[in-house]
Order: structure tokens, then sequence, then C-alpha cells
């Protein structure tokens, strides 16, 4: 039962969004395959971290932040270079301001990824993409509400995309309910 109702959130995400990727002007094939990559990555991120969190090595959220920490510079770092950000940054001072937005961002980004990986050790990484995907189509339905107000109507599809994610994100979590 668990399989469908994921199958169910999948089918109704691509439904009730359908539209979004079809109406864009700038929708590629390239762009929709860069999306779906960026999926795939997510979804692999978070089977790793939990399985670095409670897999054999045990490991807590913090700790796993501060192992992952330099190695996620490094790359930032490298891609900075690459880009040739790290530049246009040496090129210019920097202001104060700039700098404090840039330490609050750093903060925000910490409390969040500790958040997350601690979510992932309680939930697993399959309830928290159920609840990504769920919170995909709210977004959509937001988006819909406050941004277009001149139309705001919705499709057929995006309406049966909508009731099929939320049903299958029901369902999911009365399976795991039940599983506990």
């Amino acid at each position: 039962h668990t399989f469908v109702a994921l199958i169910l959130v999948v089918v109704g995400v691509c439904l009730s969004t359908v539209h979004e990727v079809s109406g864009l002007k700038g929708a590629t094939v390239i762009g929709v395959s860069l999306a779906l990559f960026g999926v795939v990555l997510t979804t692999t991120k978070g089977i790793a971290t939990n399985k670095l969190l409670v897999g054999s090595l045990q490991m807590n959220a913090l700790q796993l932040l501060v192992k992952m920490t330099i190695p996620c510079v490094l790359q930032c770092w490298l891609f900075a270079a690459y880009s040739g950000e790290l530049e246009m940054v040496k090129l210019r001072e920097i202001p104060t301001a700039t700098l404090f937005h840039l330490m609050i961002n750093g903060l925000f980004a910490f409390v969040f990824n500790y958040v997350s990986f601690s979510s992932n050790a309680a939930l697993g990484p399959l309830a928290l993409a159920v609840a990504a995907n769920v919170k995909q189509v709210v977004m959509v339905i937001l988006a819909m509400m406050l941004f277009d107000r001149q139309r705001n109507n919705m499709s057929v599809v995006q309406f049966l995309g909508v009731a099929i994610t939320l049903i299958g994100g029901a369902w999911y979590s009365n399976e795991s309910r039940k599983k506990k």
C-alpha cells in the first residue's frame, strides 16, 4: 500500500505542475532534464545522509555538518574560481552590510541543514521526500493565489494533480503510522 501512495504522490505532482512547465516560454528539454537530475541528486543526498546518521556510523546532525563543511567550502571555492566569481570579488571591496548579510545567510543555512539532518534521522528520507512533494503542490496553489490574481483559475488537470498528491500524501502518512 505504501508503494501505491508514493505513485499517487508522484503522479499528482506531475499533473499539478505540468502547466507550470508547459506554460514557460523558456522551458526546454535541457531545463526539464536538469530539474529531473536535481531531483535524483536530492534523493541520493537524502538516502546517503540517512545512512550516515542512522547507519553503521551513527553520526548526529552536528557531527555530519562538521565533517562536511570543509569539503563543501572547497567545492564552492573551486566552482567560484572556475566561474570567475573569485576574481570579481577580489577586484572590489565588499561593503560591511554585504558581509553581514552573508554571515546571516550562512547562519540560516547552518540551521536549515541541522534541522534537515535531524529530521532525516528521525523520519527517514522517504517521508521527507513525500513531504517535499506535497509542499511543492501547496506552493503551486499559493503561487496561483498570490501572483495570478487576474485569472486565479486552476485547470482541471492541475486540480486533479493537487487532489491526487494530497490523497497520496495522506495515504502515505496513514501507512507509515500503521507500521509504527
